[in-house]
């Protein structure tokens, strides 16, 4: 496959991130209402952040649960309470890359099979587990010969492969597409606590499981 485009997956691109992303590694998407909610569809991944290479994705390797709710859910939840954590899909790296740019209409042709996206670590102060996905071709003229919307579509579907997941313990630290205890090195960061019990959103989304377990 043709990845001219990715050359930044070459090589480390920040400092503190744990190295280049690679092809074995899962990539984790926080679901958030309403922005990024499930039922957006490939509207979750916003075109713009793409054509910038700069849709946010944590490196589930390398991170816990609990760093992806202190990094990047929290946050959005203090900035606006109304938002909800729906739960997070995942995929692994080699899957988003596989992912290709289709041809658009029968007067196209070409030979070249030209990967879709790039996956590149990006590591944002103490979130080293943070990384970013773009484009591999962010120009226009590229982009009128192939099919954008496709291969949005093509990346809903790799990451909606195994189902979202909305731990019943949010604090656990053995969900699927994360690190598990064994990690060398915990990443467990210290907001977590403020997460649950010091914002308005952390409230109402514990006042939420405590309700639905009672009615189950």
């Amino acid at each position: 496959m043709n990845r001219c485009g990715c050359i930044e997956e070459d090589s480390q691109q920040t400092p503190s991130s744990p190295g280049i992303v690679e092809p074995q590694e899962s990539i984790v998407f926080a679901c958030v209402h309403p922005e990024t909610a499930p039922e957006r569809g490939v509207s979750m991944f916003q075109k713009t952040k793409l054509i910038k290479r700069d849709l946010s994705v944590c490196r589930g390797n390398h991170s816990r649960h609990s760093d992806l709710l202190c990094h990047v859910v929290e946050p959005q939840l203090t900035k606006k309470p109304a938002r909800e954590y729906k739960g997070y899909y995942w995929a692994t790296c080699r899957e988003i890359r596989d992912i290709v740019a289709e041809l658009t209409g029968k007067k196209h042709s070409d030979n070249r099979t030209v990967g879709a996206f790039c996956v590149v670590d990006d590591a944002l102060g103490d979130y080293t587990a943070h990384a970013v996905i773009g484009f591999s071709r962010p120009d226009n003229d590229f982009w009128e010969k192939h099919n954008r919307e496709a291969a949005r579509g093509n990346l809903l579907v790799a990451v909606q492969r195994r189902g979202l997941h909305c731990p019943a313990d949010p604090a656990a630290d053995d969900c699927p597409g994360f690190a598990n205890q064994s990690l060398s090195e915990p990443t467990r960061c210290s907001c977590l606590t403020t997460y649950f019990f010091g914002t308005w959103g952390g409230i109402q989304w514990l006042a939420q499981k405590i309700i639905r377990a009672l009615i189950h």
